[in-house]
């Protein structure tokens, strides 16, 4: 199985009932849901194509696994981020030790997302500061400004509830 098709899973297909419940439980969507399941079995497939156990699981092969995924044509889940919710929930019941769950800061991530703005969707400068205000002030909803986010507990209520906020009572074209 190539790194962005979905296999059986290898070792790691055992958790995938668990972490499908893990992710209904933070609020995720059921089509997220079988996005991040099959990613559990992307990266199960890889490392039994690797010959690593997941108990061999760092930082580095997780950067190589994610590049794989790039190289064999994928576009979704090929990013740190995506895969933290997948990395934490395996290092909660013991399965990956190494896995440190560190994220960029806010100030970093805005910075990042700016650079995506411009290189990826190709918004000028205008879009570009409207969308990382609105960024700014979801990152502020979560923890209040300049405060530290656990990026790792983010689900899609925090999500919902902050565009469901944000929106009240604009009209179609500013919502």
């Amino acid at each position: 199985m190539s790194s962005c098709g979905v296999g059986a899973g290898g070792e790691l297909a055992v958790h995938v009932p668990g972490f499908r419940g893990a992710l209904a439980e933070r609020g995720f969507a059921p089509r997220t849901i079988r996005s991040h399941v099959g990613l559990l079995r992307s990266l199960g497939d890889w490392l039994q194509g690797q010959g690593l156990s997941a108990e061999e699981l760092t930082a580095e092969w997780v950067a190589r696994f994610l590049a794989s995924r790039r190289a064999a044509g994928a576009r979704g889940a090929v990013t740190p981020f995506v895969v933290t919710p997948l990395l934490d929930y395996l290092q909660r019941l013991g399965v990956v030790s190494s896995w440190s769950g560190e994220l960029p800061a806010s100030k970093e991530i805005l910075q990042r997302y700016r650079a995506y703005l411009r290189s990826e969707r190709g918004l000028v400068a205008s879009g570009v500061v409207r969308y990382e205000r609105v960024a700014g002030l979801f990152i502020d909803s979560l923890a209040g400004p300049g405060a530290v986010v656990d990026w790792s507990a983010l689900s899609g209520r925090e999500v919902s509830r902050f565009m469901l906020a944000e929106c009240a009572g604009r009209g179609g074209s500013s919502a």
